[in-house]
C-alpha cells in the first residue's frame, strides 16, 4: 500500500509542476504529455504484479487480497489519466486562464 501513496504522490506533484508551467507560459498542452507519462508511469510500478502474471493454459486468475486493491488503484489511475490527458488542456484554459 505504501507504493500506491509513493505513485499517486508523484504523480499529483508532477502533474502540479506541468500545470504551473502550463500556466505561466499559456500553454496548457502540456498537460496531455505530461498526464500520459504520469500515467503510464503509474500503472508500470502499480500493476507490475497483474502485468507479470502468467496463468497456464486453461488456468482461471481470481484476483484477491493485495492484487486485487492493485488492479483497482490501476484502473481508477487509467480512468483519471485518460480524462486529464484528453481535457486537461480545455479545463486548464476555462477554470484558471493564463497569467
Amino acid at each position: 500500500m505504501k507504493r500506491h501513496l509513493i505513485v499517486t504522490y508523484i504523480a499529483i506533484t508532477v502533474l502540479l509542476l506541468a500545470g504551473r508551467v502550463a500556466w505561466q507560459n499559456c500553454i496548457w498542452e502540456i498537460m496531455s504529455g505530461v498526464s500520459s507519462a504520469a500515467i503510464v508511469g503509474a500503472i508500470l510500478i502499480i500493476g507490475w504484479r497483474v502485468i507479470r502474471l502468467r496463468p497456464e493454459a486453461g488456468d482461471e486468475i481470481m484476483l484477491r487480497g493485495e492484487l486485487l486493491a492493485t488492479t483497482r488503484v490501476t484502473m481508477v489511475v487509467i480512468c483519471a489519466g485518460v480524462l486529464i490527458a484528453g481535457f486537461g488542456d480545455v479545463f486548464g484554459k476555462w477554470m484558471f486562464g493564463c497569467r
